[in-house]
């Protein structure tokens, strides 16, 4: 499978006449975070909490901050979230951020096909 990256260039007219913030239809429908998106907004992060909240559990949370190599000692799954959101939003993080995005998409896919999904533990 063969990755395809896209960019959008708006014009300065249209760009600052539309600022358009992410919903959850789009990240549900893209699951990841564009890097022409502005991430810092404090609506996306809280879009972006909110996600994490109402789709992942405990045990997923911790699993995504184990890949990133983050200390998760005794913190609460509001906390653990809020580690994870101020990592992800961080622009320096956006490479390894797009590559497990990645990776979790490729192992759902992996999970829902009826051949592959015996040899998936995750």
């Amino acid at each position: 499978m063969e990755n395809i990256h896209f960019f959008l260039q708006e014009n300065e007219t249209d760009a600052a006449n539309t600022n358009k913030k992410l919903t959850m239809d789009e990240l549900k429908d893209f699951n990841f975070i564009s890097e022409s998106s502005t991430v810092s907004e404090s609506s996306t992060v809280e879009e972006l909490a909110l996600h994490y909240k109402m789709n992942y559990s405990c045990k997923k949370i911790n699993q995504i901050l184990t890949y990133y190599g983050i200390q998760k000692c005794k913190m609460s799954k509001d906390e653990m979230m809020q580690v994870l959101l101020f990592f992800e939003t961080d622009p320096a993080n956006t490479d390894r951020v797009q590559r497990r995005l990645r990776l979790w998409r490729n192992m759902e896919e992996l999970k829902n096909d009826t051949y592959f999904s015996k040899y998936i533990i995750m």
